[in-house]
């Protein structure tokens, strides 16, 4: 070989400049990452079910998923895990399974399960992925809550429209909820139950399909929506009424207040607390682009941001790249 190459010497320098050449080509649109995303040959099936004990969920969603799914080819194993309010089933698949093809032969069969609770939110069925956060970007002030997680809402809005982005994960942030606080004594006095309240406030906090009109001029969907966005909407709704008018509303019998759920996760930035929002990017997205992009985002966002609210960024991978590089 290497007598050839130097008798060659011509095709010898067309080759070393094709490589420079493919070299430099390279090097200028090679996505650049620290730590790449890859499969972890799992699928996650994930069933939200409000308010149920872990007995209950475990019994008319998991094992119900779990049988139908069991006999696919290519599952290797299933784990499961039953919360309140939550089934996460975990599916192991064997070497060399068809992922694409297993995913949707077990959306194919949840699909078939008939008697799945109607309260509960549709199954979703997607790949496990390991995906590095790449950047992260912290809201923190002493605002109130509910304006900081606006805020923070508002951030990761404009963060995902970034290009390259493929997920923003907002931490630190509790849900909004509306507490109904009932009297015992004032249910005594009505003679009124707990289910009666919740019937009340069924009828009166919903969001329904209703069908379809045909008409002259097309074709219309009909939706009921009545969905009570405030705690003082639910005070006025009606328990109960009589003929001669008088009527018994929420608030004579209960205490509504607006609140959040109870905390998950708690985040402090600087001393002072903070809600922290993770990107990922997508697997032809350029870490150092990225995170270029976020920091000049921060830095104009901030000009908008009230008095006592910062923003930030840290944990900033492409540092280590460029380090690297």
């Amino acid at each position: 070989m290497i007598r050839y190459f130097v008798r060659n010497s011509v095709f010898v320098n067309l080759l070393m400049m094709v490589i420079l050449v493919a070299g430099v080509l390279i090097y200028l649109s090679i996505t650049r990452e620290i730590f790449p995303e890859f499969s972890l040959d799992s699928i996650s099936v994930r069933t939200v079910y409000p308010g149920v004990s872990p007995q209950e969920v475990e019994k008319l969603i998991t094992i119900k998923i779990e049988d139908e799914i069991a006999d696919i080819d290519g599952v290797d194993n299933i784990y499961s895990e039953s919360q309140e309010g939550l089934s996460l089933i975990t599916v192991e698949l064997s070497d060399y399974a068809d992922l694409n093809r297993i995913l949707n032969d077990i959306s194919s069969a949840i699909d078939r399960i008939e008697d799945l609770p109607k309260d509960a939110e549709d199954p979703v069925v997607s790949e496990i992925k390991n995906a590095f956060p790449i950047i992260t970007v912290t809201v923190s002030g002493d605002l109130p809550e509910l304006t900081m997680k606006e805020i923070a809402e508002d951030v990761r809005d404009n963060l995902r429209e970034i290009p390259g982005v493929a997920q923003v994960y907002l931490s630190g942030a509790r849900e909004r909820e509306i507490w109904v606080e009932v009297d015992p004594r004032r249910l005594e006095q009505f003679q009124l139950s707990l289910e009666e309240i919740k019937r009340a406030l069924e009828a009166q906090n919903l969001n329904l399909p209703g069908g379809t009109i045909k008409t002259d001029r097309g074709e219309f969907l009909i939706r009921t929506v009545g969905e009570i966005l405030e705690a003082r909407e639910l005070e006025t709704v009606i328990l109960r009424s009589d003929p001669q008018g008088n009527v018994l509303s929420l608030s004579q019998v209960a205490r509504v207040r607006d609140h959040f759920e109870e905390p998950v996760t708690l985040g402090r930035f600087n001393g002072r607390p903070a809600m922290n929002l993770s990107l990922s990017k997508e697997k032809k997205g350029d870490a150092i682009d990225i995170s270029k992009a976020v920091r000049q985002f921060v830095a104009q966002y901030e000009n908008r941001l009230p008095p006592g609210v910062s923003l930030n960024a840290f944990n900033d991978t492409s540092v280590y790249i460029k380090n690297r590089l």
